[in-house]
């Protein structure tokens, strides 16, 4: 390593003075001693390559010595050319394969050289290559060592920033010791003002055990005034006084809740049947709900539960309530009554009936008992033992407006208007409010035919009641059978305004509109009612009379089809499809139209009118006129309208018609 050429200047190798003695200059003395082994193996390379450059141009250059031999031959040969011409040609021979000879050393000593010149631009480019090598070397060590001379500046940097972070680090002492100086300033300054917050918070509690007792006052008489009205009856109207008593009594017992004051059973229970009286059934329910949490076997609640459930229409749950409040009290009269009016609202009269007279077992001087059981009677039909519970109902209790108009409802069904009018009076005497006993009265009053009379009925309800569909909807029908049909749409649009999904207004509308000769718009309001409720027979019915007004006779046919479908025993379909079909031409078809409504009412005059107008345009003479008898005989007026009807046409010159009727014509009868 000491022979090695030194190509670098001293100072370049050196390291810095300050880094002598470390690990980086070490480092850098290594890295040194490699570089000069490289340098010295490559130039030993070159030297080497260089040597057997110039030793192979050598051997290119010398001249070939066979070359030289056969230009002696040659000379040899011209020389002898002129002292023997006799081997002239032979001579020549030779001459020229001596030529040729000569020509081809010439070519040899021409490749030759151009090799020669390869050799040396290759040896140039190995040389080249070499220092190339050596600049890379070179740049990379010059590289390497600028580097490590950065890392040390950056490492006396750090050392710097060391020595600053230290000075700062004793300043941020000394303020820490001052701010611990601070800090015991601080806390005996919060030390005195916590002794002073102490003695107000003791002055405090004093006056909040003053307050304490009295919201216990308040507690108890609120407790107190919740046992008076847990028992309350919601099933009948609540006076304006107690409804305001509940609503105190409520906010104060949410008052007392806030203020983490436990709530009993019977707190949450009055809180309900306040919401309950305020017409908030789903926040009644809740607290319901919180009551039974508390006393599980809490019947009223229960019973509570189920009446509000009922007021939102969700019967079959109010059910399963009634039945836990008649498990847990089994002697509970009301809880029976409850339960048989949702059963009623289910329309499922029997089983309320049954629940009804066990009530009445256990307490038979309940009047609401024995109203209801007249009430799901009346349903059935049975309005002559309904008027016994209405009449036994008024006299546990005279004063109940309920009971005297449902009596009078009653005796509207046995077909006693007047009688019923007393009782709608009586039940209006003790309730001047009372708007369903004006709609009542005033449907007594349209079947009596006082129409005008009947129709202020109807606008005294619905002063009382602006939202009443009954008063609405009835003064409609009055107004319609007064030929009055402007105001009736009038009466029947105010109904869909409010119960847009009242199929029998819609309905009713549209007999207006036939009415008034709207056919088109008629169809539209019973394919209203028939999209609300499919399975309207009366709208099927209706519709198809405005079809056959309109000349479209088979789709009549199909809307009385699907009437009879839906109510086998609508005798009025059958009739006016018959007619419908005899229309059409169909009148074997009409004839089993007749048949099926006289198999359903055998005494059914227009079933045989009907028909003899189907078996008369069949040429069945002595049949139609038989049918035609029995017509006239069940309804007389048949008998001025069969002079008029061109369906009757073949019995005109029969003997026995002319003695029936006379024989001007006519045309066809109108469906009705």
């Amino acid at each position: 390593m000491s022979g090695t050429p030194n190509f670098f200047a001293p100072e370049i190798c050196q390291p810095p003075r300050e880094w002598r003695g470390g690990p980086k200059v070490l480092a850098i003395e290594e890295m040194t001693q490699v570089f000069r082994l490289k340098c010295f193996l490559l130039i030993t390379c070159f030297i080497i390559a260089c040597c057997t450059v110039s030793s192979a141009i050598a051997q290119q250059t010398t001249p070939a010595p066979a070359a030289e031999e056969q230009i002696q031959d040659t000379e040899e040969l011209k020389a002898r050319l002129d002292a023997q011409e006799s081997a002239i040609e032979t001579l020549n021979r030779r001459v020229s394969g001596a030529e040729s000879a000569a020509e081809k050393a010439a070519a040899t000593g021409e490749a030759s050289t151009r090799y020669a010149d390869t050799v040396v631009k290759f040896a140039g480019g190995l040389v080249s290559v070499a220092v190339a090598v050596l600049l890379l070397f070179a740049y990379y060590s010059l590289r390497d060592t600028r580097r490590l001379r950065n890392e040390a500046a950056q490492s006396q940097k750090a050392v710097s920033r060391s020595e600053q972070a230290v000075t700062r680090s004793q300043k941020a002492a000394a303020d820490s010791q001052q701010t611990a100086v601070r800090a015991q300033q601080v806390t005996a300054e919060c030390a005195s003002n916590a002794r002073q917050l102490l003695l107000e918070t003791q002055e405090k509690s004093k006056r909040a055990n003053e307050l304490l007792g009295r919201i216990e006052s308040a507690w108890q008489r609120a407790d107190a005034r919740a046992q008076e009205l847990q028992s309350l009856d919601l099933a009948k109207d609540i006076p304006a006084t107690v409804k305001q008593q509940l609503k105190d009594l409520s906010e104060k017992l949410e008052l007392f809740e806030d203020l983490g004051l436990p709530l009993n059973a019977e707190a949450h229970l009055v809180r309900g049947n306040a919401f309950f009286s305020e017409k908030d059934y789903t926040r009644a329910i809740e607290c319901y709900d919180r009551t039974i949490e508390a006393d599980l076997d809490y019947g009223t609640a229960h019973r509570n539960k189920g009446l509000a459930l009922c007021k939102l229409g969700r019967q079959d749950e109010a059910l399963a309530c009634f039945d836990r409040a008649i498990q847990i009290k089994p002697d509970s009269a009301e809880a029976r009554c409850r339960k048989g009016a949702a059963l009623g609202a289910l329309r499922r009269y029997e089983e309320a009936l049954i629940c009804y007279d066990s009530a009445i077992k256990i307490w038979p001087d309940h009047a609401e008992t024995h109203y209801n059981k007249a009430v799901a009677l009346g349903e059935l039909g049975r309005h002559e033992e309904g008027l016994a519970c209405l009449e036994r109902a008024i006299e546990i209790s005279p004063d109940c407006a309920e009971a005297h108009c449902w009596h009078g409802t009653m005796l509207c069904e046995l077909g006693t208007e007047e009688k019923a009018l007393v009782y709608y009076d009586r039940a209006i005497q003790l309730r001047p409010e009372y708007a369903e006993a004006y709609c009542k009265k005033g449907s007594a009053l349209a079947k009596l035919g006082q129409q005008e009379q009947a129709i202020n009925c109807f606008d005294r309800a619905i002063r009382i009641a602006p939202d009443s569909v009954e008063a609405y909807g009835q003064k409609g029908n009055v107004l319609r059978n007064l030929g009055r049909y402007d105001e009736a749409i009038g009466c029947y649009d105010q109904v869909i305004q409010i119960k847009p999904d009242d199929p029998q207004t819609h309905c009713s509308r549209g007999a207006v509109l036939v009415s008034l000769g709207d056919h088109e718009e008629a169809i539209a309001s019973y394919d209203r009612a028939i999209k609300i409720k499919p399975d309207f027979a009366e709208a099927h019915y209706s519709r198809g009379i405005a079809l056959h007004k309109l000349g479209r006779d088979q789709e009549a046919v199909n809307c009385f089809e699907r009437a009879v479908r839906i109510k086998p025993d609508h005798l009025q379909a059958y009739c006016n499809k018959a007619a419908a079909l005899i229309y059409l031409s169909r009148y074997r078809a009409a004839v089993e139209t007749c048949e099926r409504a006289l198999r359903i009412k055998p005494d059914y005059a227009r079933a045989y009118y009907n028909r003899a107008c189907a078996l008369s345009r069949l040429n069945e003479r002595d049949e139609a006129l038989a049918d035609l008898r029995k017509a006239v005989a069940l309804d007389a007026r048949f008998k001025e309208k069969a002079k008029a009807d061109a369906d009757l046409g073949g019995l005109r010159n029969h003997l026995g018609f002319r003695r029936l009727v006379d024989s001007d014509p006519g045309g066809p009868a109108p469906l009705t």
